[in-house]
């Protein structure tokens, strides 16, 4: 991932970049779920990696999507929500590309706050 000239960017940063960009959707140790929740439409993405659906992304996606909610027992941690743009006419949507811009001028105005990547 490209950073803004002139950002500062940790080395934890370019770990998370890259730990984010190697997920792989159709692994067996991670399982898809839809984001129900929220006015933003998204995936959550969950490594099942350890737990009691390891290797079974779809005994999890069959058992506990659908109860619609954010499942931390269930995984190896929070998920990840991975955010779509669903912007129409008629809609108020999300524009998921924000959330990089974000993250970028957060490190080049060297802010305070964390800005997930």
């Amino acid at each position: 991932m490209s950073h803004f000239p002139g950002g500062n960017y940790s080395a934890s940063d370019s770990q998370q970049e890259n730990k984010f960009c190697s997920i792989d959707f159709y692994s067996k140790t991670t399982a898809l779920c839809p984001k129900f929740f929220s006015t933003s439409p998204g995936t959550l993405v969950y490594d099942i990696s350890g737990g009691p659906y390891a290797g079974n992304p779809d005994g999890f996606e069959s058992s506990i999507c659908p109860r619609g909610k954010i499942m931390h027992k269930e995984a190896k941690g929070a998920p990840i929500s991975y955010k779509t743009t669903m912007n129409g006419k008629n809609t108020s949507g999300t524009f998921s590309t924000a959330s990089l811009l974000y993250y970028h001028f957060s490190r080049y105005f060297n802010t305070n706050i964390e800005v997930p990547v």
